[in-house]
């Protein structure tokens, strides 16, 4: 949900994102609803909200709203109010929040206050946060920053990433800064440039997680489990550096500095970023990964479960039933038996009855798991596209699931085209023309 800063009404989006026939990936803004004034932001009254938005949409599509509602995997932010929302819903947490909530619960001022010993061991963090905003601040205030080859940009809490866009202006304006003021300048003294440079490189791969996972021109959601990965690896890096090293002034060096960040990150990633069904079941469905080495035995077995449970349900819809099969087995049993022996039963071998008699699903994700793919690029869609013919039953998985995006950014994108639209000039506009113009915005858009 978003509020405009004028008149302070709440809006709501809703985006819907398939693949088409041609297998292309589509991300439509449905509506940006206002959201009704009198009513508190309850869990209730936005299933309420969300409700009559559907009872709309099966309207028009003569279909029952909850029948509607049930074939939807819902991503969201993890609000308690989303989450009593969709309780009898599929809904799956945003990851960029996800991934904010963990940087967010890292930086956290109580977090870095914290004494040990009488000594506020990260106050060094604390010092530069509040010397670069300070900075920052006073270079847009007295209208030096237009001066810098590269403005420096002010972090917002409620905006991912602007922490580090922050940091990485102030390190890279620090030297036009000194041309400028010298280096004995007052608003410079207290930036500990090793620690920033540190922070800088510790923050990165955070930012490229985020702005991967996103996308919505591409699918996202099997790039969750990696960026995960990836992230843990990441913090486990810095978690392992020596603890507890102090310098000349009995602060913590800037490596025992990163050393406790690391290892406080790796404790969020890990109680914060859950993964999903759905994520699993995406990894495995890009073919360079489809082995799950990432995932432990009891993991991998579980997860082929899940998935052999998804296509019984799909080889059900589609009419594949087990009569059909057992007149395709029947022929296989008949072949077999004139070169069989008494003991046929028990020889090694594919050739048995108990394989034969698996189901097609079964079949499929067994050849799927044993195929060897020449993949040259990561188009998931393509590849898709070329194995429908051979894999029916998982290619009806992946248009399934390859859909579902891995944040709700393409809803918060939305709501900055909003806060653009709403100046104090517009702040008057009812709620159904910023629908309107919103909706138009993102049709036009979508043609080019």
């Amino acid at each position: 949900m978003w509020t405009d800063n004028y008149r302070k009404n709440s809006y709501m989006s809703v985006t819907l994102h398939y693949i088409d026939d041609n297998w292309e990936l589509n991300c439509l803004l449905l509506k940006t609803g206002l959201f009704p004034s009198n009513e508190v932001k309850t869990g209730d009254n936005i299933k309420r909200f969300m409700l009559n938005f559907f009872c709309e949409i099966s309207d028009a599509a003569d279909e029952p709203t909850f029948d509607l509602m049930s074939n939807i995997t819902f991503v969201t932010d993890q609000g308690s109010n989303m989450l009593t929302a969709l309780r009898n819903n599929n809904r799956l947490n945003c990851c960029a929040h996800l991934i904010n909530t963990v940087l967010r619960n890292l930086f956290d001022s109580k977090f870095l206050n914290h004494e040990e010993d009488g000594n506020k061991l990260l106050n060094p963090v604390v010092i530069l946060l509040n010397e670069c905003k300070h900075l920052v601040k006073f270079m847009k205030s007295s209208g030096k920053n237009s001066e810098l080859s590269q403005g420096l940009v002010q972090e917002v809490e409620t905006r991912w990433n602007t922490r580090l866009l922050m940091f990485q202006s102030v390190k890279r304006a620090l030297p036009e800064i000194i041309q400028l003021y010298g280096e004995h300048f007052n608003r410079i003294q207290n930036i500990n440039t090793e620690l920033l440079e540190k922070i800088t490189i510790f923050l990165e791969p955070f930012k490229k997680a985020s702005d991967e996972l996103e996308g919505d021109k591409y699918p996202t959601i099997q790039k969750v489990v990696l960026y995960q990965l990836l992230l843990k690896k990441h913090l486990k890096t810095y978690a392992e550096l020596q603890e507890d090293i102090f310098d000349a002034n009995e602060e913590l060096t800037p490596n025992s500095i990163m050393q406790k960040l690391g290892k406080r990150g790796l404790e969020f990633m890990e109680s914060k970023f859950k993964l999903a069904e759905e994520h699993e079941i995406a990894i495995f469905l890009s073919p360079k990964f489809k082995c799950l080495k990432m995932f432990s035995e009891p993991d991998k077995s579980r997860i082929f479960q899940n998935i052999g449970l998804k296509l019984l349900e799909i080889e059900l819809k589609e009419n594949i039933t087990p009569e059909n099969l057992h007149q395709e087995h029947n022929v296989t049993i008949q072949k077999n038996t004139s070169n069989s022996s008494l003991f046929s039963e028990w020889e090694d071998g594919e050739n048995n009855e108990d394989l034969d008699n698996r189901r097609k699903y079964e079949k499929e994700l067994e050849a799927y798991k044993k195929e060897k793919f020449d993949v040259i690029d990561d188009n998931l869609l393509d590849f898709w596209k070329r194995q429908n013919h051979i894999f029916p039953h998982l290619s009806v998985l992946a248009r399934q699931i390859l859909a579902i995006p891995a944040s709700s950014a393409s809803s918060e994108r939305s709501f900055s085209v909003a806060g653009r639209l709403i100046e104090e000039r517009r702040s008057c506009l009812s709620g159904t023309s910023v629908d309107s113009i919103l909706f138009l915005n993102n049709h036009f858009k979508n043609k080019k």
